[in-house]
C-alpha cells in the first residue's frame, strides 16, 4: 500500500510542491486501479465466451478456448477485443431468461468481508452470504447422454461439466451450503469426487447465468462410501430438509423427475405408501427451480423434516 503524503506548515512553494506529490501518487492509485480492472473484466469476458462457445458446440472449456486464441490470430484481432463481441445475444444462443434484453452483460463487483453475513449491492440491499459450490460431482456416468469433447463417440471420453446429470456436476443448488449432506451415486472406480463453480449468493433459478460468483480458498469435504444403499439420482440432507432432484432439457420432465424422486424416498424410507408419499409432496414439499441456464435444466424438491412429530406408524 502507498502512503498518503499530509500537508504540513511550510512556505507556498513546500505547500505546492507536496500537492503535486499528493496528486501524483492519487493519480497513479487510480491508473493502476483501472489497469486491475480493465484485466478483470478481460478475464471475465474471456471465460464467458469459453462457456459459450463449450455450450454451443459441445467442447470442453479449454478446448473452447483455444480455438477462440486461433480465431483471434487469424482474424489478427486482440484477444480481449475478439472475447468481447463472443456473448449472448450476439452470434451465439442467448443464454438467461431474459438474454435479448441485455445484449451488452452487466459487471458489478463486489466487496466481501469474511467477517460479515451479507455484501452490499448496493446503498440500502444487502445480500445474504450462503456460500456452496454450484459443481458438486463424482467421475462421469458412461451413460450420461451430454456429447462428449470433439464429438467423440467413446462414453469415457472427457464431457463438458456444464450439464448436472446423476454424477451431480453443475447442480446449482443454493442448499448445499456448510454442514449439509449429499448422496450420489457412483460410477467409477475412486469415485473420483470434484468440485468448482463456487458461489456466495445465489437465488434459486440462477436466471441470467451469473450468480454472485467468487472463489473458495478451499472446501472440506467427508466423503463415506454407503455399500448398501443404491441410488439412480442425488439426494441431498440438510438440517431441515430431505431435498430430492430431477435434471433435464425440459423443465416440466425435470420436474416430473424430481417429484418422482421424493415419492420414491418418502415410499421407502418414512413408511408411506406411494399414494400417501404423492399426497405429501403435494401439501407440504417446496418443489423450486434450481438453474435454467446449464442446459439441462434442475428442479430440486423439499421435504421439511419438522413434519415428522412423535413415533410414527408405518402404513405398510
Amino acid at each position: 500500500m502507498q502512503a498518503i503524503e499530509t500537508l504540513g506548515v511550510g512556505t507556498s512553494d513546500e505547500a505546492s510542491a507536496a500537492i503535486g506529490r499528493l496528486l501524483a501518487v492519487t493519480q497513479a492509485s487510480y491508473e493502476r486501479r483501472a489497469q486491475l480492472e480493465h484485466a478483470l473484466q478481460s478475464r471475465v469476458a474471456i471465460e464467458q465466451a469459453k462457456g459459450v462457445v463449450a455450450e454451443r458446440y459441445g467442447l470442453d472449456p479449454e478446448e473452447a478456448f483455444q480455438i477462440i486464441r486461433r480465431a483471434a490470430r487469424t482474424h489478427r484481432m486482440k484477444l480481449h477485443d475478439l472475447v468481447r463481441e463472443i456473448r449472448p445475444g450476439k452470434e451465439f444462443p442467448t443464454i438467461g431468461a431474459l438474454a435479448p434484453q441485455f445484449p451488452e452483460g452487466y459487471v458489478h463487483y463486489f466487496d466481501l468481508d469474511p467477517k460479515k453475513a451479507t455484501t452490499t449491492f448496493k446503498p440500502g440491499i444487502e445480500i445474504p452470504l450462503r456460500p456452496f459450490p454450484g459443481t458438486l460431482a463424482v467421475g462421469i456416468d458412461p451413460d450420461d447422454p451430454s456429447p462428449r469433447k470433439g464429438g467423440a463417440k467413446d462414453p469415457m471420453a472427457p464431457v463438458s461439466t456444464l450439464r448436472p446429470w446423476k454424477n451431480g456436476s453443475n447442480m446449482d443448488i443454493n442448499e448445499l451450503t456448510a454442514g449439509s449432506t449429499i448422496f450420489i451415486p457412483v460410477f467409477l472406480e475412486g469415485g473420483l469426487i470434484w468440485t468448482g463453480d463456487s458461489h456466495c449468493a445465489q437465488g434459486n433459478g440462477e436466471v441470467n447465468l451469473t450468480a454472485l460468483e467468487c472463489s473458495f480458498e478451499s472446501i472440506e469435504i467427508q466423503p463415506i462410501v454407503h455399500h448398501d444403499r443404491k441410488l439412480t439420482w442425488p439426494r441431498i440432507e440438510t438440517k431441515t430438509h430431505w431435498i430430492t432432484v430431477g435434471f433435464d432439457e425440459d423443465l416440466g420432465k425435470a420436474m416430473v423427475n424430481a417429484v418422482g424422486e421424493m415419492v420414491d424416498f418418502l415410499s421407502t424410507t418414512k413408511g408411506l405408501t406411494r399414494e400417501e408419499a404423492y399426497s405429501l409432496t403435494a401439501m407440504a414439499g417446496d418443489c423450486r427451480v434450481s438453474q435454467v441456464v446449464d442446459v439441462r435444466k434442475g428442479v430440486h424438491c423439499m421435504m421439511p423434516k419438522s413434519l415428522w412429530v412423535g413415533k410414527q406408524v408405518s402404513s405398510r
